[in-house]
Order: C-alpha cells, then sequence, then structure tokens
C-alpha cells in the first residue's frame, strides 16, 4: 500500500554510516540543501556497530549507506512512524532505491510531497528464557527483514519444535529456520531457497535451513499467524538468535521464542523510476538468456 501523505517537513534526521567513505561529506552536503529550504536537520553519523535514540519526532529520515542502515535505522524509527529515504551507498540495495547521483531532485521531490510512501511489514520477537537456567529472563525487539534461529561449529544440525496459532506444530531437524517478512525475502531466505514476495505484501515465510528431512519446504504464512519456537533439549551444537544480520543473542535448551507481525511498520519512500520487478532484474541479473 502507498500513498504520498507527508504532511510539512520541518525537522529531518541524517542516519550515516561512516564507514561508506561519501557519507560524511553527503551527509554535510544534505545539511546545506535543506537549511537552503527552511527545514532543520541533525546528523547521526556511526562506524559498527550503534545504539540509537531517538528522544525528538522528526518529520523524515535520511540513511546514507546501504541496505544494512535502512534495517538498522527502521527497527528504532518504525514505532514514531517516521518515514524514511534511503539513499544507496553501498553495491546492492533492494531497499535503497535512491542513488548518491539522484538524491537531491529525490529530496527536492519529497519536500513537494512527489513521491510514494510505501509500508513494510516488520516482525516482533519475543524470548522468554527458562527460569531455572536464566532467570526467566525476556528480550524483546522487531526485525525488517529476519529472525533466524542458527547452530554454530562443526555439527549445525538443531532440534526446533514450531508451534502455527497454536493449533499444529512442526518438528524441524536442519542447520536453523529463517522466519522472514516480505522485504526480507530477498534476503537470506532467498539465499537458503525461499520465495520472493513483493516487498509490501503482508506475509511471513517460515524458511528451514538444509532441513534433514526433504520434505520440510519454506512455507508463506498469513501475517496475522503467531508462532513459537521450543528450543529442545539436548541440542547437539550451540544455538544463536540473529535479527537482521545485525544483532545476535544466544539460546539454550527451554527457551521459547515468540513472533508475530509487529504493530508499527517500516515507512519507506522511494521514487518511483523503478517498480519493484524491475529492480529484481536488474539485481538478480536476469537476462532472458545466456550471457
Amino acid at each position: 500500500m502507498t500513498d504520498t501523505n507527508l504532511g510539512n517537513i520541518e525537522e529531518v534526521l541524517i542516519v550515516a554510516n561512516y564507514q561508506k567513505p561519501e557519507a560524511k561529506p553527503l551527509s554535510h552536503s544534505i545539511q546545506i540543501f535543506l537549511e537552503e529550504k527552511g527545514v532543520k536537520s541533525e546528523v547521526f553519523g556511526f562506524s559498527g556497530k550503534a545504539d540509537l535514540v531517538c528522544e525528538r519526532n522528526y518529520d523524515l529520515a535520511i540513511t546514507l549507506g546501504g541496505d544494512g542502515t535502512v534495517l538498522f535505522a527502521s527497527r528504532i524509527l518504525a514505532p514514531l512512524n517516521i518515514p524514511i529515504l534511503p539513499i544507496n551507498l553501498g553495491n546492492f540495495g533492494f531497499i535503497t532505491e535512491v542513488s548518491k547521483d539522484d538524491w537531491q531532485n529525490d529530496l527536492e521531490r519529497v519536500l513537494k510531497g512527489e513521491v510514494n510512501l510505501g509500508s513494510r511489514m516488520m516482525l516482533s520477537f519475543n524470548l522468554k528464557n527458562d527460569a531455572s537456567k536464566r532467570g526467566g529472563e525476556e528480550l524483546c525487539g522487531r526485525a525488517m527483514n529476519d529472525v533466524v534461529i542458527s547452530g554454530s561449529g562443526i555439527s549445525k544440525l538443531v532440534n526446533l519444535m514450531v508451534h502455527l496459532d497454536e493449533s499444529e506444530h512442526i518438528e524441524y531437524k536442519a542447520d536453523g529456520i529463517i522466519f522472514s517478512t516480505s522485504t526480507g525475502s530477498t534476503a537470506y531466505s532467498a539465499a537458503a531457497g525461499g520465495p520472493i514476495l513483493h516487498p509490501e505484501m503482508n506475509a511471513i515465510i517460515l524458511n528451514p535451513i538444509c532441513p534433514f528431512t526433504l520434505s520440510h519446504r519454506p512455507l508463506v504464512l498469513p501475517s496475522e499467524s503467531e508462532l513459537r519456537v521450543e528450543i529442545a533439549e539436548d541440542q547437539r551444537t550451540e544455538l544463536t538468535l540473529t535479527v537482521d544480520g545485525q544483532l545476535s543473542y544466544p539460546l539454550k535448551s527451554g527457551d521459547e521464542l515468540f513472533i508475530r507481525k509487529a504493530s508499527s511498520a517500516a515507512r519507506i519512500l522511494y521514487s518511483g523510476s523503478r517498480s519493484f520487478y524491475e529492480v529484481l532484474r536488474a539485481k538478480l541479473s536476469w537476462t532472458g538468456g545466456p550471457e
């Protein structure tokens, strides 16, 4: 679902990944551009892992980096309903459609309300630890791409019980499981043989990684599905919970992971110069014939 209702833009947050050499000078250029338009701006620059605390309700956020920068910003900004204009300084960029050479024209159109505003479903996860092992701690958060349970070491096979809406359950023996949004369908899930969905579809992909039983195939579930994962006893390897490929948490036998549609969605601006299918064709080198 798309719209163009941004309202009046008076304050902008620029989230700049300084590991990209162009990010710092470009953030300064954008600030000068906005100042000339009478728009206030603030830069949050980071290198490596960062913790963005958003204490003001900005009218717009601009990310400078790759898709990873958008994932990082979305987890913090989505609950605040702040729209994001992603400018691509990376290589691949499924989410970051705006190029570093076109940012001025696209930002001008944003300020005039002439771009599309898309809604991207996110996942909510809640990890409940076994009280007998870790004092009953709870961990919760959001993911824009995916939530992944995986094993490590030489023997990666893990044993997981997945309950679907408490009515059905599936026991998986696999290298792990990917729980993905439609946005994340072009990321790790695609590499693991999962389906590619339009990024604005509301759905959850359940994709086992290298399942021991070949009949276990990826499932596309309704967005209102509620999933509960039990970490079985006697695992052969250490287990890790990974969020958007950026955050990781250790798992232990007896832990339970609850996954559902998040109450807030990421609001992503895009220029409309290319459709999602044109981006797919370019990024995945769909040529229709041999090179």
